[in-house]
């Protein structure tokens, strides 16, 4: 797994609902919810890349850092700056305010990596397909860039949902995902002080 994956982390989101403070530094459980995702990221033992400027929730750990080429440009320009970044054909994306993770599920979206020429492989939960907990292939970083390069481009055009929506998506049906992840915790995020009140309950 080591030779084949990067796992991503972004952590450069403005967190507006959060006043602008760092959410990747609040508490969850006792540590902070970027430290969290690291951890959870290194438990696998592949190479562990962190999308942002704030290094301080990650000092002492394993892991590099990459910077936006398009700041400013959401999840997309993160997911590039990883790509361009990373040394092993896939990337596994998440995110700093995502504290649940399942290994087996890092292991099937694998088992089902390049089968049919496939460029990303992600969840498909309620009509919706997951950008997050999803692997991008390496090569997809030169279509990314051209996406967020156009100035004319609108946010929605600019998104990881256009880039999954326009190249092979290998899609894992929702029972399979369900087998995984009953509760689809491993898809949720703290967007909100609410919702990172919710993840903490969670039990």
């Amino acid at each position: 797994m080591r030779q084949a994956v990067t796992i991503a982390i972004l952590a450069g989101g403005g967190s507006r609902r959060f006043g602008g403070v760092d959410k990747q530094g609040l508490d969850f459980r006792g540590e902070s919810l970027g430290r969290r995702a690291a951890g959870n990221a290194l438990s696998v033992g592949c190479p562990v890349l962190v999308v942002g400027t704030n290094r301080r929730p990650y000092e002492g750990l394993p892991l590099r850092f990459a910077e936006d080429a398009f700041p400013g440009r959401g999840p997309l320009s993160g997911l590039h700056a990883a790509l361009l970044a990373s040394e092993t054909p896939w990337v596994f994306l998440t995110a700093c305010d995502m504290p649940f993770f399942s290994r087996g599920w890092l292991e099937e979206l694998l088992a089902r990596a390049g089968r049919g020429g496939a460029l990303a492989v992600a969840a498909r939960r309620g009509g919706y397909i997951e950008p997050f907990q999803a692997l991008y292939a390496r090569e997809l970083a030169e279509r990314a860039a051209l996406m967020l390069a156009d100035r004319g481009g609108t946010p929605q055009k600019r998104s990881l949902a256009r880039l999954i929506a326009e190249i092979p998506c290998r899609e894992v049906p929702e029972s399979i995902v369900s087998a995984h992840s009953p509760d689809g915790r491993i898809f949720l995020s703290a967007n909100s002080p609410e919702e990172l009140e919710y993840l903490q309950a969670l039990e």
